[in-house]
């Protein structure tokens, strides 16, 4: 467990860096993982917050020029919780820069073609694809993961007293007691369920603006693709399952899929970028099973299989009629 005075010293700097005025969206998804780390950050934070806002009444009250500073507001409310007493004023004052983050977060990445699996200290395992960066907040209170970009496999050991949460932008996925996937590629996610439920719902300051976006269950063969505007739905075969969650045994598999669609899942693993030349080739159909590793027998096939005209330098394969 962390000490009171790190918890405190890393609220005081949450506090201080809201007050500097450059606050993000990623900031406030950084703080939202913070908080529910642990009962005693959000307890830290919502003191010293209440703390310092009385501080900014203060000033206002003292001078008839100066109003107080508009900060983001948090999910909770600072007002409910007692003021507290000087003492945590000056804290603030002494520990607003150069505080570090909170040490029960650990970060998890993989380069550009890797794939790690990891395992959580609640018993769930975790496989990252490509160029994948995540970061797990697992305690005796709380289970949160954020994915800041790429794909995971959740295989989550179910406590249905400590839900498991993936935040992925500005979409909460909890699991239901559930094996699932997540895919981020900036506001775009995909949810594909291979086992049990999720729920998935819109989060952070856009979505008391977009009614549109409720909360929707997804089961077992359920694909959940969002954006910034909708959530849509559907339900596969156990073929298509296995598919979408092939990459687990490092393999892009396609299904009538377009050479164009083909060429940008090949693109995730490599430095090497396959280049779609004309609209005749880009739609062309591909079927089958291929290493995400092997892209240069993926163009092969293209020429041999396909008749197509492959060209290959180093920094990419462009492929044309």
């Amino acid at each position: 467990m962390r000490g009171a005075a790190t918890i405190e010293a890393d609220a005081a700097d949450w506090v201080a860096r809201q007050d500097r005025g450059n606050w993000s969206e990623d900031d406030a998804r950084a703080l939202e993982t913070w908080l529910a780390c642990d009962n005693a950050h959000r307890v830290a934070y919502l003191r010293l917050q209440a703390a310092w806002d009385r501080t900014d009444r203060l000033r206002a009250l003292n001078s008839p020029f100066q109003t107080p500073i508009q900060r983001p507001r948090p999910l909770w409310n600072a007002q409910a919780l007692p003021i507290a007493a000087v003492g945590g004023l000056l804290l603030v004052g002494a520990l607003a820069f150069g505080i570090t983050g909170s040490l029960s977060q650990k970060t998890y990445a993989t380069q550009l073609g890797g794939r790690e699996t990891v395992q959580l200290a609640d018993g769930s395992h975790l496989v990252l694809n490509t160029d994948t960066i995540l970061k797990a907040c697992v305690t005796k209170t709380s289970r949160l993961v954020r994915l800041d970009r790429g794909e995971a496999y959740f295989d989550v050991k179910h406590d249905p007293a400590h839900p498991f949460v993936v935040l992925a932008g500005d979409r909460r996925i909890t699991d239901l007691g559930t094996k699932f996937s997540v895919r981020r590629d900036g506001d775009k996610v995909w949810v594909v369920v291979s086992e049990g439920r999720v729920r998935i719902e819109p989060v952070g300051p856009k979505a008391s603006i977009r009614p549109t976006l409720i909360p929707a269950v997804v089961t077992r063969g359920g694909v959940a693709v969002s954006d910034a505007h909708q959530v849509l739905v559907v339900h596969q075969d156990d073929s298509q399952l296995a598919r979408d969650l092939s990459w687990r045994e490092g393999l892009i598999s396609f299904n009538q899929t377009t050479l164009s669609e083909a060429a940008s899942e090949f693109n995730r693993y490599s430095d090497k970028k396959l280049v779609v030349v004309g609209q005749a080739a880009a739609n062309v159909r591909i079927d089958g099973a291929f290493r995400s590793d092997n892209v240069d027998s993926f163009a092969n096939l293209l020429r041999e299989g396909f008749g197509l005209k492959v060209e290959d330098d180093d920094n990419e394969i462009r492929i044309s009629e």
